[in-house]
């Protein structure tokens, strides 16, 4: 079976709730469904992953890492990716 760990989502359910009172932990927000294109062009996002830190790397991190990107209506994508 080939394996990758391309595009791997999870949804966890917690036995209990956390408590974000603690500074460690903090809940990621989502943008209300159809909400994308008013809310978040041309603004910068958080993403966050285990995933390859670069076109060369050997293997994927064991510390989650975080990135902020810029982020474009894709119409903007369209025309920079022609």
């Amino acid at each position: 079976m080939h394996r990758t760990n391309d595009f791997d989502t999870a949804i966890l359910k917690l036995a209990k709730p956390m408590d974000f009172k603690d500074e460690k932990l903090n809940p990621v927000c989502l943008p209300e469904l159809g909400s994308y294109l008013r809310t978040f062009s041309d603004k910068k996002a958080v993403v966050a992953g285990w995933g390859l830190q670069h076109a060369e790397a050997t293997g994927t991190p064991t510390v989650l890492q975080k990135l902020e990107v810029d982020v474009y209506s894709p119409q903007k994508c369209k025309r920079m990716s022609a």
